[in-house]
């Protein structure tokens, strides 16, 4: 198999298998690190995006943890730099590229009410970085993978879209 397909596999095994821990999400005491949320089967951002990293790496695939800021629930555009809207997610190497993916989006979503709908959708395997930056913001602009590269501001002022848009 190549890296893309058990890259891809790693990812629906774990998006099947995790759900969103909204009470840990809430009371900011929910696990961070992928062991535990392998053990557990539930876990934040952070969890799901240090357990696919860790399975890539054991199936000898180059992977790393991005940090920054999405339009999930909650996001408030007036807010300057939305602290509260710290996010995860991975970028792994496929030859000469990498790739973007968001398991934890990719698993379901948090809806008002503070209600985790469990819901797969592929599309947040190998997003294309110019869909990925409507609804994350790396901390560290090398992970937008664009040209010219957004800024906080642009960030928040362009349309919140949703994975249906590009559809």
């Amino acid at each position: 198999r190549t890296p893309e397909e058990r890259a891809r596999a790693a990812y629906r095994w774990v998006c099947d298998r995790l759900v969103y821990d909204v009470d840990g999400f809430h009371k900011g005491n929910a696990p961070q690190d992928g062991v535990t949320a392998f053990r557990r089967r539930k876990a934040t951002c952070a969890g799901y995006s240090d357990l696919y990293v860790i399975l890539l790496k054991d199936m000898g695939i180059e992977a790393v943890q991005i940090v920054g800021q999405s339009k999930g629930y909650g996001f408030d555009s007036s807010s300057p730099l939305n602290k509260s809207q710290r996010h995860g997610w991975v970028a792994f190497r496929n030859g000469s590229r990498w790739e973007l993916v968001d398991p934890t989006w990719g698993s379901g979503s948090l809806a008002v009410g503070d209600v985790f709908t469990k819901r797969f959708s592929d599309y947040w395997f190998d997003t294309p970085p110019s869909q990925m930056i409507y609804s994350h913001l790396p901390e560290d602009p090398k992970w937008q993978q664009l040209s010219p590269q957004w800024d906080q501001k642009k960030f928040a002022e362009a349309v919140r879209v949703t994975q249906y848009y590009f559809k």
